[in-house]
């Protein structure tokens, strides 16, 4: 299902896939203890906290469905799992909704703008599952994904200049211009640990 027709890198386990050749990813994990765990797999509470979402939007749906029989899910269980993680965020004032798959990944859709649905919780960056990307005329790249439960802090640095990144309900996300050339991002553990990686945006 083709959400738009801009550039997004999305990190699915140690595998980068993106629509431009040349995009470089280093993760590393600051040695504070033991290492987090991969992925989300610490838990996404929100999915469990936040009322389940009465009524869909038309597209809302669509991507349910798709992502829900593209996973392996019931379309009918996941429904029912559906929630709002964040609302009127950011340029394009975008809803993110948010359901868990049969495999207890979490599957999101940033209105508007991009989703993603990982094989499994355990896919991705610890504590950060996230596309980064997706900027157009009138509209600026942005950082989105979802955090797991042991996830304090994400910190971003776009070109050398820091860049806030806003959390809320598990959900992360920051904007930033479309024609920037390296992304530094870090992801900083309750625990004290830090894992960190980069993107050359440009290719």
């Amino acid at each position: 299902m083709q959400l738009l027709k801009s550039k997004w890198i999305v990190l699915i386990g140690s595998l980068l896939v993106a629509i431009t050749a040349g995009t470089t990813v280093v993760i590393a994990v600051g040695n504070a203890g033991s290492e987090p765990p991969s992925g989300v797999s610490t838990g996404v509470s929100s999915l469990d906290r936040l009322p389940a979402v009465s009524n869909l939007p038309p597209k809302v749906q669509a991507w349910l469905t798709y992502d829900s029989t593209l996973s392996g899910t019931d379309p009918t269980q996941a429904r029912a799992s559906v929630r709002r993680l964040r609302s009127t965020l950011g340029t394009t004032q975008s809803d993110v909704y948010a359901f868990r798959s049969r495999s207890g990944a979490t599957c999101y859709l940033i209105t508007g703008r991009t989703g993603s649905c990982p094989q499994d919780a355990s896919r991705g960056t610890p504590g950060f599952q996230w596309t980064i990307g997706g900027g157009y005329p009138g509209v600026p790249s942005a950082l989105a994904g979802v955090v797991a439960d042991d996830v304090s802090a994400i910190e971003l640095t776009v070109d050398g200049k820091d860049v806030p990144v806003s959390i809320e309900n598990n959900f992360a996300f920051a904007e930033f211009p479309t024609t920037a050339q390296r992304a530094d991002v870090s992801v900083r553990h309750v625990s004290g640990a830090v894992s960190s990686f980069n993107v050359n945006l440009q290719g």
